[in-house]
């Protein structure tokens, strides 16, 4: 992976503009959702191998929208 192709995955200086620039912050946000996001995986496939629409729906909003708060794709 290129540095423009991880740019194009992770737009870093937005999300550092959300959190009033502040590293450190965003740092912790990064190593929270590093520690969480395999739970969210877990569910999302669990709701998948048992055909759970609302369960698939769930896991994916709040995946989509911790990637979102981190200005992640």
């Amino acid at each position: 992976m290129t540095a423009n192709d991880m740019a194009e995955i992770w737009r870093r200086d937005e999300a550092l503009d959300r959190v009033g620039g502040d590293e450190t912050l965003l740092q912790e946000l990064c190593q929270i959702f590093l520690a969480g996001y395999p739970t969210l995986i877990g569910k999302l496939r669990v709701a998948v191998m048992a055909g759970d629409t609302l369960g698939v729906q769930q896991a994916a909003r709040s995946l989509k929208g911790e990637l979102g708060y981190l200005s992640a794709m």
